[in-house]
């Protein structure tokens, strides 16, 4: 790979079973702003770590809403993770956050920014990239929180 991070789809944590890790947990890194930013969520567990699928992966497709009107999108993981199916009526802009709203996730985690938007290829929707917070390569700490159901 040609990024420094090469294994930035998966990763794995230190703490399992042993710290109470499920699967379906949500895992959060530090943004340069200081807040939890959504990374990815738990996948696998062991009796002393856990195997997380991160933004980067792409298996991930999570539901989040985009600005303070939570305007609706798909995000679909990757290497160049984006947001889909957002309505081309849709009042976004670049810059707009990027929340978690799937059922899962605990509501309103933030995800990143809105970058460069676009029309779909099928001229149906827009589409978006995403400016994250952090630096994938220096992920050394994250947080894990438990999945909603287990809340």
């Amino acid at each position: 790979s040609n990024y420094p991070f090469n294994l930035k789809d998966t990763l794995l944590l230190r703490g399992g079973e042993d710290m109470g890790f499920r699967v379906g947990d949500v895992v959060l890194v530090q943004g340069t702003a200081g807040q939890g930013v959504f990374l990815g969520t738990i996948h696998e567990v062991f009796e002393e770590s856990a195997r997380m699928r991160t933004i980067f992966s792409g298996d991930l497709k999570v539901a989040v809403g985009i600005g303070e009107s939570r305007e609706d999108a798909l995000l679909l993981g990757g290497v160049n993770p984006r947001l889909t199916l957002i309505q081309k009526n849709a009042a976004i802009r670049g810059g707009d956050i990027v929340y978690v709203t799937q059922e899962s996730i605990p509501y309103g985690i933030p995800v990143g920014h809105v970058e460069n938007v676009i029309e779909s290829k099928d001229q149906l929707f827009l589409e978006s990239t995403i400016r994250f917070g952090y630096n994938p390569s220096q992920i050394r700490f994250v947080v894990v929180v438990p999945a909603v159901q287990d809340l």
